[in-house]
């Protein structure tokens, strides 16, 4: 044996780096509070998208599914939090056919 072969492989010795905890953090998701408007009522949602997406996106959902008889026609919504340091998580389900309107807030 006059050849030496590391037997362990390649990278013996060299520091591992562990990740730092900031950087472990995932960046929270930008959400756009919107208020919803529906027969009877309206409710504070987050929605993951800008209001005229969210229009053009839940309008064309409608249209392409509203012909097929088993479509219900329920989505669920996240509710946005009662007050700032609040992080529950709560959903509501709305039918889109008593949507009456979407504002910013």
């Amino acid at each position: 044996m006059s050849e030496e072969t590391n037997i362990y492989g390649e990278g013996l010795g060299k520091p591992i780096e562990i990740p730092k905890q900031e950087e472990a953090k995932q960046e929270e998701k930008t959400t756009y509070p919107l208020r919803l408007y529906f027969t009877g009522g309206s409710a504070d949602i987050l929605s993951p998208m800008p209001k005229e997406q969210f229009l053009v996106d839940l309008i064309s959902e409608v249209t392409s599914r509203g012909s097929d008889p088993t479509w219900s026609g329920w989505f669920g919504f996240r509710v946005k939090p009662k007050t700032k340091g609040s992080k529950s998580s709560k959903t509501i389900s709305v039918m889109v056919k008593q949507i009456v309107g979407v504002e910013e807030l």
